[in-house]
């Protein structure tokens, strides 16, 4: 079987998948950064540990560039415990960004899934309708061909005809016997054929053409009168 993909479905999916790569390489480089902040808020804590155990008096020396200034011990250490709290808000910050860029694909995602069963539903209500009216199929710019609608379901150009209960009695039996046997067999092609081909169904009305068109013995005459 041979069915065309939903345009706005195929754009959608288009669409998640360009995100989910930008948000892949995205989420690489946050969590490159973070496991840099996180080896260089231990170097704080080695080295604020460090410090703090030194004896009293003890000359200690910061880094400047290459150089090197004396500074008292517990300046350094104040030094330390706010790189340490700076660096853990920038941790935060960015688990905050990666969290914010995986929460977008998953709406995403789920605005899909939403979209999918929003035209799974349009198709049930559209199959409802089909069957509570009286509807006729009949085959679009060509006769059946011994071939019944099972079949012909398959083939995206066919004709949906609505048609009142006066103008059913007008309309020829072999059609009838038609829509029959297109019942019998859309229990079979419905899970997988329905949704694509109802869609290209075309509407036509039966209006005031009935004794024309009932004189007519090609179904195929018909789906040139709107």
């Amino acid at each position: 079987m041979v069915s065309t993909a939903d345009p706005e479905l195929t754009k959608a999916f288009q669409e998640l998948q360009i995100q989910v790569l930008n948000t892949r390489e995205k989420v690489r480089h946050i969590e490159a950064e973070i496991s840099s902040c996180e080896r260089q808020a231990l170097i704080y804590e080695i080295t604020k540990k460090t410090v703090a155990d030194l004896k009293p008096g003890h000359e200690c020396f910061i880094g400047l560039g290459r150089a090197f200034a004396r500074q008292d011990r517990p300046e350094i250490l104040a030094l330390m415990d706010t790189r340490i709290e700076n660096n853990q808000e920038k941790i935060r910050t960015m688990k905050q960004a990666k969290n914010y860029q995986e929460g977008k694909v998953k709406e995403t995602e789920n605005n899909i899934r939403e979209m999918i069963q929003q035209k799974k539903n349009a198709d049930k209500n559209l199959i409802v309708d089909i069957f509570q009216n009286p509807t006729y199929l009949i085959l679009y710019h060509t006769t059946m061909g011994g071939k019944t609608f099972g079949n012909l379901a398959f083939i995206r150009n066919v004709i949906y005809i609505r048609l009142s209960p006066y103008e059913q009695k007008a309309f020829p039996n072999y059609l009838k016997n038609t829509w029959n046997g297109f019942r019998r067999d859309f229990n079979n092609v419905f899970p997988y054929a329905a949704p694509p081909f109802l869609a290209s169904y075309l509407i036509y009305t039966w209006g005031n053409q009935e004794n024309e068109r009932a004189s007519r013995k090609n179904p195929a005459d018909y789906v040139n009168d709107e």
